[in-house]
């Protein structure tokens, strides 16, 4: 979760290419002509073949002579180098989502305590109330599926017949218990916090410069940069960038750092990313009640202060299929 610095990632993927080249090429010559085998085909070999080949090895090998930098103005003093620049990035309707939702994102958190540390004076095991008017708790948030915790850390889910009157403190639990009813407490069922994540989709050019006082070094070390962008797309993708694809400029004489000669070549890397962040906490349903209600047969008359709802089984006769 969190924004995706594109160029970063770049940076770091390249940086981990070039270190992995340069640690195998220590122990082995062929990564190097893997990538510039053609070097040594009939009609390239006179002119460059392995001479060339062995000067680019030197020049992967050799101790920081390849810097990554972020700014054109490091680029005079640095070559040869690769320049990192996020060219645009515009947030991409075809990906984008109702209202940015992204996903929720649940996190362990303790149990809401509706009622404190309180003692109770009895529990029916025939008709499942527990009476703890003498401690006089507030019984006022409290509701049915909410869990009374006995003295004892067991837990047991309030199934109503709840009275909070002054002096008439009631509730009930399941019947035939047996209860702990000292130092009680009642919670929530829930024991987590959910959050809500925002998800935006960009679409973002990163330029990567090449640039190297030398016409061919330039070629070179461009043909590295891009071998090991297009050897480590499931690198990219690992670290956030979701659709990757490569352009190339000419190459090209950068007139600007006259004198010093500096030639350039420039590859844009187009990908897709989602930037994340979190809104805030989801409101959770903290209570289910576990009793099911159907409604009273029409030729049955209510209990005196009763609704028309009445609890029946599967097994009931009358329950229309």
């Amino acid at each position: 979760m969190g924004f995706i610095f594109t160029d970063l990632v770049v940076e770091s993927i390249i940086r981990d290419g070039l270190v992995d080249m340069k640690n195998k090429l220590a122990t082995s010559d062929d990564q190097v002509p893997d990538v510039f085998s053609e070097l040594l085909a009939s009609h390239l070999s006179v002119k460059y073949g392995q001479g060339e080949i062995d000067s680019i090895t030197t020049m992967v090998t050799a101790q920081d002579t390849i810097h990554v930098v972020h700014s054109f103005a490091q680029v005079d003093t640095k070559v040869p180098c690769i320049s990192i620049h996020l060219m645009d990035a515009s947030e991409d309707e075809a990906h984008a989502v109702l209202g940015d939702f992204g996903e929720n994102h649940d996190y362990s958190a303790a149990p809401t305590e509706f009622v404190s540390s309180f003692d109770c004076d009895s529990y029916d095991s025939v008709t499942g109330i527990v009476d703890a008017s003498t401690a006089d708790p507030n019984l006022a948030p409290i509701r049915r599926g909410h869990m009374f915790k006995d003295g004892s850390g067991n837990q047991y889910q309030i199934q109503g017949a709840i009275t909070n009157e002054s002096g008439n403190k009631k509730f009930g639990l399941e019947k035939g218990l047996t209860l702990n009813l000292t130092g009680c407490t009642i919670i929530s069922q829930t024991n987590f916090q959910r959050r809500e994540e925002q998800t935006i989709p960009d679409r973002e050019n990163v330029m990567i410069g090449i640039h190297t006082e030398n016409a061919l070094q330039t070629k070179w070390l461009y043909n590295i940069v891009k071998y090991i962008l297009l050897s480590r797309k499931d690198d990219l993708y690992t670290r956030g960038l979701r659709i990757t694809a490569l352009d190339a400029s000419d190459f090209g004489f950068d007139v600007s750092k006259i004198p010093s000669n500096i030639y350039t070549r420039f590859i844009t890397l187009k990908a897709l990313v989602y930037h994340k962040y979190e809104t805030g906490l989801v409101t959770l349903v903290d209570t289910v009640d576990s009793v099911v209600r159907t409604q009273r047969r029409s030729d049955q008359l209510p209990r005196e202060n009763e609704n028309q709802m009445t609890v029946r089984t599967l097994e009931d006769p009358d329950l229309e299929s």
